[in-house]
């Protein structure tokens, strides 16, 4: 779910692409970190 996540992106087409990499629960995304966020 998209509550689940916080996205600090401008570009959510991006995310989309990286999507998957979600499952680790923390990764960089350009000049942005995207955290998973567990609760």
């Amino acid at each position: 779910m998209a509550e689940s996540y916080r996205f600090d992106l401008v570009d959510l087409g991006i995310a989309k692409l990286h999507f998957e990499r979600m499952s680790t629960g923390h990764f960089q995304l350009g000049n942005h970190d995207v955290y998973r966020n567990e609760k």
